[in-house]
């Protein structure tokens, strides 16, 4: 990495694993063909090549550099694998804390992690913890998080938040799910969550369907009615 590259930026994503629990149709896992009858699979490259990043690795890329990365922001974003997956990912997350000044993991949280966020919840304020769900039940919200454990990806979020961590709820609306919003927000109030409601901006594909502008202008409606301060909104359409 060169000098000129680090001190320029202020936030690092490290893709630390391809491991993904899960089966979103448009992710960049996938090859998402536009023939209909082609089946819309994972990479072949990503399907040779399962790997999780070595911690020791990670490990000295951050000390040789650690005085350009002291200081900066590093995220675990999951383009190609969910973090959650990493057998070390405890690990990863104490020593990003000791160089970054704050480390946000995004997550689809499907996955047993509830003894590793007991563990860092010290971290709580350096640590800031995205839970992707997309529906408030299994069924929808496996539509686009295909094979997540809903009922285990709340148990975390909700966990995450009773240990004092303040959760971030990510939920992307599409045309399946807009009908939920009005009951995550109230979701949200009630536990005193941290929501952050997208609108899903790519194009539609197959069974999963972006909302039109109508329905946008009704997700509006809903979202100023309920007047939830704790909430980030995507207010514009495309």
């Amino acid at each position: 990495m060169t000098q000129n590259l680090l001190s320029t930026n202020r936030y690092f994503d490290f893709n630390i694993t391809n491991y993904c629990n899960a089966g979103c149709p448009t992710c960049k896992r996938y090859t998402i063909p536009d023939n209909s009858y082609e089946e819309n699979v994972v990479k072949p490259f990503l399907q040779q090549n399962k790997i999780h990043m070595d911690f020791n690795d990670y490990k000295k890329i951050l000390l040789f550099n650690e005085e350009f990365f002291m200081g900066k922001n590093a995220q675990f974003c999951g383009e190609f694998g969910d973090p959650f997956m990493h057998p070390k990912i405890e690990d990863f997350t104490l020593f990003s804390c000791e160089i970054f000044d704050l480390l946000k993991i995004n997550t689809n949280a499907g996955f047993n992690r509830k003894k590793y966020l007991r563990n860092v919840a010290h971290l709580k304020n350096k640590l800031c913890i995205f839970f992707s769900i997309d529906g408030m039940t299994n069924k929808t919200n496996n539509v686009y998080r295909v094979g997540v454990n809903t009922d285990l990806a709340f148990e975390n979020m909700l966990l995450w938040n009773d240990l004092g961590c303040k959760s971030r709820w990510d939920f992307i609306v599409f045309q399946h799910n807009m009908d939920d919003v009005e009951d995550v927000i109230d979701f949200a109030m009630k536990n005193e969550i941290f929501l952050i409601l997208k609108i899903n901006l790519r194009k539609s594909y197959r069974n999963i369907l972006k909302i039109t502008k109508d329905q946008y202008d009704q997700i509006r409606k809903v979202v100023k009615k309920k007047n939830y301060k704790n909430m980030q909104f995507q207010d514009y359409y495309e």
